[in-house]
């Protein structure tokens, strides 16, 4: 697994549900990590990110941290 090419994306008020379930569907169909990340919460983000965790689950892809990542398959670039 390359680390240094993880596809990371800004979890926010602009980005619909539909854009994030895309790339969940796109990371599973080419078998690579997806990476959301947030710095701060509106009530309408804790509602989208709560609908996309449900959306994840129901995939059967984990989510796990970075950290849980790497302890289960390696880091073979570092």
């Amino acid at each position: 697994m390359n680390t240094y090419r993880l596809n990371c994306y800004a979890a926010d008020d602009h980005t619909l549900l539909t854009t994030y379930e895309d790339y969940v569907d796109s990371a599973i169909s080419q078998g690579k990590w997806l990476i959301f990340y947030l710095h701060q919460t509106t009530s309408d983000d804790v509602t989208t990110i709560g609908s996309l965790i449900d959306y994840i689950q129901a995939s059967g892809v984990s989510i796990v941290t970075p950290q849980q990542a790497l302890d289960s398959i390696g880091n073979y670039v570092e």
